[in-house]
């Protein structure tokens, strides 16, 4: 079982590095060992976003909407949802790097809809945004089925918006 997990583990970092989102960069696993890039300085691994709190944020709006970035970009490119996203797996170090890829689950899965709208709410009321998360899902999910082009910042554009657009 372990071992199995490990695999999962390992392959949603792939889909999910390949589909430009933020996540270290697997290198290897055999058996229950995942060997992936370490996040941090000094031999010191990044903290999480629980551990920086708003107030350590430079600009908290910006990192919001780069991890709603991230996940419309997982759920459109990826075909994932995290299932487990908050603060607790999200690491900073000046830029985001989401982790613990292991619950993570495809589109087509029965609870995907049900996970996409709990990672949202997760976010939405660490960053305290004004957004329900069951529309901001409604959207993601919209747009990953539509022709996307991508901007200068990664952005995906669907119809000519970025989904901070479709949501203010």
């Amino acid at each position: 079982v372990v071992e199995a997990w490990c695999r999962k583990e390992f392959g949603n970092l792939a889909a999910a590095r390949e589909a430009g989102v933020k996540a270290p960069r697997p290198i290897a696993f055999e058996k229950n060992i995942l060997v992936m890039e370490f996040i941090g300085a000094g031999g010191s691994p990044a903290p999480t976003l629980s551990q920086v709190g708003l107030e350590g944020l430079e600009d908290p709006d910006e990192v919001f909407w780069e991890v709603l970035r991230n996940v419309e970009r997982a759920y459109a490119l990826a075909g994932l949802v995290h299932a487990d996203l908050s603060e607790f797996n999200i690491l900073y170090n000046g830029d985001i790097v989401i982790i613990d890829w292991g619950s993570a689950v495809k589109r087509g899965h029965p609870k995907a809809e049900e996970y996409l709208v709990r990672d949202l709410g997760n976010v939405v009321r660490f960053f305290g945004a004004p957004l329900d998360p069951i529309r901001v899902a409604k959207i993601v999910i919209s747009r990953a089925s539509a022709k996307a082009e991508e901007d200068e910042e990664g952005w995906l554009i669907v119809g000519g918006k970025a989904l901070y657009e479709e949501l203010a």
